[in-house]
C-alpha cells in the first residue's frame, strides 16, 4: 500500500511575522519535501514563509509583486517588510508630536518612498502664504495640536490649520496682536504663545483660545531679539546685551523680572534646556571671545562658555537643544556645530559648503537636521552619521533668507521675505 502523503504545518497566525520565524534552512528543506509529492504555488505560502521571502528581495522587486494580487499587496505593506529598508535610509521622524497624532502617520513603506524623494531632491514648491512687503518672519508647529501652525506676520502672529494635503488655512479667531511692534521670535509650547517684539516688550497668549496673559513693555531698552520658557520662567535676550530671567504666574506680573544678566555682546538667540535646569544664549560674537554661554537657571549665574574658536563677529542666531546635555547652534560662520555640555566641547561640526550664514536649524530628534541660509532660500538636509550635506533645496524663485523652518516626513514649510513656501516630498515619480 501507498503512503499517504501529509503536508507539513505552518504557523498560520497573524499578517506579522513571529517573534521566533523559522530560518531560511528549515523554510528550505519544508518546501523540498513538500514540492516532493506535488507542485507548488507562491499563494499557496503560508504568510510567515512569504515575510521570510520578502527579506531576499530589492525594493524594485518588491514593487513588481505589489502589483500582481491584493494579498501580496496587503503583505508587503506592513511596516515589518520595510523596517531593513528604513534602517539604511535618512527616514525623516516625527519626534516631539503628539501621541494621539502618531496613529495618522504615513505606512513604514510611505516614509521609505518620501525618504528617497528627500534624499534625490525630488519636490514640488507651492508659494501658500504671500506677504504684502518684506518681512521677517518666524513660524513654529504648535506641540499640543500638530495641525496647527503659528507663523509671525509683522505686528501679528497668525495662526494656520495645516490640512491633509499640506496647505494652510488661517484661523482668524486666533490672531494674535498687534503688539506694541514687529514680532521678533515666538514660542510656542505648554498651551501658551510667548513673543518678543522690537520696541523691547514681551507677550503671552493662551495658544487655544488667543486670550492675552501678560504684557510686560519696556523689559529692554532695545529689540528683544529671543525669547524661551520652561514651566514658570522665561528668558529673554536683547540686543542692548542683557538677558532677564521672568516670572509668568500672574502674582508677579506687576514686578516679572526676577534677574538681569549682563552679557559681553547682543544676545541673537535664547534656548531653554528640556528639564529647565540651564538655558544657551548666542552672542553677536564681536566683543565677546565666548558667543555661546551656558546659564544655570536657578542660580542666575554662568554655568560655563563655549565656542572660543569661532572667528570674530561669528555670531550665533540659532540653539536647539536635543537633550539637556545636547546643543545645536549655528551661525554666521556657516558652520553647524552639536555640542556635549557635559565635556563641554563640540563634538561634530558641519560647514556650509558656499560659505554662507546658517538662520536657523531643526531636527526631527533622531538623525535628520534641517538648516536654513541667508542666500537664494536654500536649505539643506544633514545626516548626523556623515561629513557632508546629503541635499540642498531652492524655494522662492528669488535670494532670500530662510528666517525659519518646519518640517514633517512629507512636508517641509520655509519662511522667507514675502512667502511662506511649502516643498511636498509625497509626489509620486
Amino acid at each position: 500500500m501507498h503512503k499517504k502523503s501529509v503536508a507539513p504545518t505552518f504557523y498560520s497566525g497573524p499578517a506579522r511575522r513571529p517573534a521566533s520565524s523559522p530560518s531560511s534552512d528549515d523554510v528550505f528543506l519544508t518546501l523540498q519535501k513538500w514540492t516532493a509529492d506535488r507542485s507548488l504555488h507562491l499563494m499557496e505560502l503560508p504568510d510567515d514563509v512569504l515575510y521570510l521571502l520578502f527579506r531576499y528581495l530589492d525594493l524594485t522587486s518588491l514593487g513588481r509583486l505589489c502589483q500582481v494580487c491584493r494579498k501580496l499587496r496587503r503583505l508587503i505593506q506592513t511596516d515589518s517588510v520595510w523596517l531593513p529598508f528604513s534602517k539604511h535610509q535618512l527616514v525623516i521622524r516625527q519626534q516631539g508630536r503628539p501621541l494621539q497624532c502618531r496613529t495618522c502617520l504615513p505606512s513604514l513603506k510611505e516614509q521609505c518612498r518620501m525618504a528617497s524623494n528627500w534624499t534625490k531632491g525630488i519636490n514640488r514648491e507651492i508659494t501658500i502664504v504671500r506677504h504684502h512687503s518684506r518681512q521677517l518672519p518666524w513660524m513654529q508647529y504648535d506641540e499640543i495640536d500638530s495641525k496647527m501652525m503659528w507663523v509671525s506676520t509683522g505686528e501679528s502672529i497668525n495662526c494656520y490649520q495645516v490640512l491633509s494635503n499640506g496647505l494652510f488655512q488661517e484661523d482668524k479667531r486666533r490672531k494674535l496682536g498687534p503688539l506694541h511692534g514687529d514680532v521678533t521670535r515666538f514660542v510656542v509650547k505648554d498651551s501658551l504663545v510667548v513673543s518678543g517684539c522690537r520696541e523691547g516688550s514681551l507677550f503671552g497668549w493662551h495658544s487655544d483660545t488667543g486670550k492675552r496673559l501678560f504684557c510686560y513693555v519696556n523689559v529692554h531698552t532695545e529689540d528683544t531679539q529671543c525669547v524661551d520658557f520652561h514651566g514658570d520662567l522665561m528668558v529673554s535676550g536683547s540686543r542692548d546685551a542683557t538677558l532677564k530671567i521672568l516670572s509668568i504666574e500672574e502674582q508677579y506680573n506687576r514686578n516679572p523680572i526676577r534677574t538681569t544678566l549682563r552679557a559681553e555682546d547682543r544676545v541673537w538667540s535664547v534656548s531653554m534646556a528640556p528639564d529647565g535646569s540651564t538655558f544657551a544664549s548666542g552672542s553677536a560674537g564681536c566683543n565677546s571671545s565666548y558667543p555661546l554661554i551656558i546659564w544655570d537657571l536657578c542660580k542666575g549665574v554662568m554655568d560655563c562658555s563655549l565656542g572660543q574658536d569661532h572667528r570674530r563677529g561669528a555670531g550665533i542666531l540659532d540653539l536647539k537643544y536635543e537633550t539637556p546635555d545636547i546643543l545645536l547652534s549655528c551661525g554666521y560662520d556657516s558652520y553647524l556645530r552639536l555640542w556635549d555640555l557635559r565635556t563641554e566641547k563640540c563634538e561634530m561640526m558641519w560647514e556650509e559648503p558656499f560659505d554662507s550664514a546658517v538662520y536657523c536649524v531643526k531636527t526631527d530628534g533622531d538623525c535628520a537636521m534641517l538648516t536654513g541660509t541667508a542666500r537664494h532660500g536654500m536649505t539643506r538636509l544633514w545626516d548626523k552619521r556623515a561629513p557632508k550635506s546629503v541635499q540642498l533645496y531652492y524655494a522662492g524663485h528669488r535670494s532670500s533668507p530662510v528666517y525659519s523652518l518646519a518640517f514633517d516626513c512629507s512636508h517641509l514649510y520655509l519662511a522667507l521675505d514675502i512667502s511662506i513656501s511649502m516643498l511636498d516630498f509625497s509626489v509620486y515619480k
